[in-house]
């Protein structure tokens, strides 16, 4: 059997300090390259609100799946595990040192665990009808596709709150398309194997220290222009459910362009949508056995000394291969 290669994953929540540990690593090393796992800094213009590297990080290393795609293109984690895999592999041929950096969880997932997920299942047309079934009578709309999913995969169902309608619609839509249990299909996707094998590292901060980052940097975006970005999504001609009008950073200025908030209110619903997400991002991977936590209690930790603990693991990780 063919050995896996090694591959070096640093992740974790938001304001954590990944991408500027990634980026003093790759920049130590003679081949050092960065590959992206951030599902928002895919898309053009979205710059800001994602803490995209600057254009001066890019020039010192070179990064890789940033600005690959337009606001209104779509994009799977099936998408992101084959470009990433076939990124990875270009940079371990041409002897450069690939390093992910980045917090999407499911892209960390695919890459570390090689789930292949259903994500790749999708029909435009059958999106598109069951949206407008939800959208011209939400509570019967949804009570329907609930009773249909109950049909064709109660395991799915019986996991499901009825009320989490996206859920409910996503794994309908597996069920239609495949010809079989969405809960099936998941099954038969974790059985593919990664073709690495990733250490992933996560910075850890004490909770109150990781918000404090994360309400300074939310004032620093608006200090950087996020409110004009923000303005930019608002006026494109995007579907409310479009991947970038979701985004942590946008969505909750909506309101105050259109006057239900007033700039103080919406900044606040920022700050702590974004804290509640990383503390979603933190749960996510406290329950995934591949992961190392690095301890972090100083600023000085972020990024020179937690650059040289990950580097000393990861030597010691390339010895054992």
């Amino acid at each position: 059997m063919t050995p896996r290669p090694p591959l070096l994953i640093i992740s974790g929540p938001t304001a954590s300090g990944k991408s500027a540990v990634a980026l003093r690593l790759a920049s130590q090393h003679a081949r050092g390259e960065i590959i992206s796992a951030d599902s928002m800094q895919l898309y053009r213009g979205l710059d800001i609100a994602t803490a995209k590297p600057s254009l001066d990080e890019q020039a010192l290393v070179t990064h890789h799946l940033i600005d690959i795609c337009e606001p209104a293109e779509r994009f799977s984690v099936a998408d992101y595990l084959d470009l990433a895999s076939q990124t990875i592999n270009d940079c371990l041929a041409s002897g450069a040192w690939p390093i992910v950096a980045g917090g999407t969880g499911q892209y960390i997932d695919a890459l570390a665990r090689g789930i292949r997920f259903d994500d790749g299942l999708y029909d435009e047309g059958l999106r598109q009808t069951l949206l407008e079934q939800l959208q011209s009578d939400p509570a019967s709309g949804a009570l329907a596709q609930y009773e249909r999913l109950k049909q064709l995969d109660p395991d799915s169902a019986q996991t499901i709150d009825p009320r989490n309608h996206k859920r409910v619609m996503r794994s309908l839509e597996i069920c239609l398309l495949s010809g079989k249990p969405a809960s099936l299909v998941r099954q038969e996707a974790r059985l593919q194997p990664s073709p690495y094998n990733s250490l992933v590292c996560i910075p850890d901060w004490p909770r109150a220290v990781l918000y404090e980052r994360i309400n300074t940097r939310v004032d620093q975006m608006l200090e950087q222009g996020l409110l004009e970005e923000a303005r930019q999504v608002y006026d494109l001609d995007l579907p409310a459910e479009a991947t970038c009008r979701q985004a942590i950073g946008y969505k909750e200025l909506f309101p105050y362009f259109e006057g239900r908030q007033t700039l103080a209110e919406a900044v606040t619903e920022l700050k702590a949508a974004t804290r509640h997400y990383a503390k979603r991002q933190l749960t996510w991977f406290r329950h995934k056995d591949y992961v190392h936590f690095f301890p972090c209690a100083e600023a000085a930790e972020i990024p020179a000394a937690l650059a040289r603990r990950i580097e000393a693991l990861w030597q010691d990780f390339l010895s054992k291969q």
